[in-house]
């Protein structure tokens, strides 16, 4: 087949592999080939990739731009060897910034970050998305360390940055209950979701990312309704960039907000057909790569 016959490639990887999952041919090697075949046919018609898979979405009311960024500063969960029980601490330089000026200030609070730690005599471990893992007495200190960073280079919280929160609550939740550092006593889902509240009047979050366990549907729910509006709640391993369980979560009104990986669905247009659910629904997209893949710059072009 030619490389130009995107649909038809990916119609017939998706016919050979014949599971729901990608079970049988395996994500990483389907998606390896789509994406080189979309590479190729970029190439091909003398495109930019980012213009090349601009032809399989719907145009309207969609603008050609460079995404805004998120920067995972700490890492903690199954991501680092430290206590903390919440994935990813982020920053988000404010949509206002050109995008080389929101990328030097992401730069600039990890370096700070890095002054920051000494100074409180915490040691400069890097977890395995390339932030600072320091061992902590709360996941709320890791706010305050992203607070004191963002300070010491004269930027302003809530104004030119905003924090965000990856909870991956899937990984510290069991039986019904939620575990983390911050409370001797487990959690229910009402306690979880007063926490978040007072994070976010604390710290103001502009965004939170899997908050509860995958089918604690009603907790995910209730939060979005007592949250500030401002507040993007999204899933990731609420959704695995599943068509089926995005569709649940829109219907149950769970979520504002979806992670993307292509490597979870397995082909290009399979991941471009979930975006196109997602923004009908008038959810944020957030393209991201997946732990443990390679330095590839495919999603940034997707992203576009």
């Amino acid at each position: 087949m030619e490389a130009a016959k995107q649909q038809e490639i990916d119609k017939t990887i998706i016919e050979l592999d014949g599971t729901q999952n990608k079970g049988r041919l395996g994500a990483n090697a389907t998606l390896s080939v789509s994406m080189a075949v979309s590479d190729a046919a970029a190439k091909s018609s003398v495109l930019p990739l980012f213009l090349y898979l601009r032809q399989f979405i719907h145009k309207e009311n969609t603008q050609l731009k460079i995404p805004s960024l998120l920067f995972n500063l700490i890492n903690g969960g199954l991501h680092a060897g430290n206590n903390l029980n919440f994935q990813e601490f982020q920053i988000i330089p404010a949509t206002s910034k050109p995008y080389s000026e929101a990328l030097q200030s992401g730069i600039t609070i990890y370096n700070s970050l890095k002054d920051v730690l000494k100074q409180n005599n915490l040691p400069l471990l890097v977890g395995d998305e390339g932030g600072f893992g320091p061992a902590l007495s709360a996941n709320m200190e890791a706010f305050a360390l992203l607070k004191q960073a963002v300070a010491s280079v004269n930027l302003r919280v809530g104004f030119d940055v905003f924090f965000g929160l990856d909870a991956a609550a899937n990984h510290f939740y069991r039986n019904g209950q939620y575990f983390i550092k911050d409370k001797a006593m487990p959690f229910s889902s009402s306690d979880l979701s007063l926490y978040y509240e007072t994070l976010n009047k604390e710290y103001d979050l502009l965004y939170i990312e899997d908050p509860f366990f995958e089918d604690d549907w009603q907790a995910w729910a209730n939060l979005i309704t007592k949250i500030s509006h401002d507040t993007i709640v999204a899933g990731d391993d609420l959704i695995a960039t599943n068509p089926y369980r995005l569709q649940m979560a829109i219907d149950k009104k769970a979520i504002t907000g979806i992670i993307i990986k292509p490597n979870q669905i397995g082909t290009v247009l399979e991941a471009l057909a979930v975006v196109e659910v997602a923004r009908a629904a008038g959810l944020k997209i957030i393209v991201s790569h997946r732990s443990g893949e390679t330095n590839d710059s495919f999603i940034a072009d997707f992203a576009v």
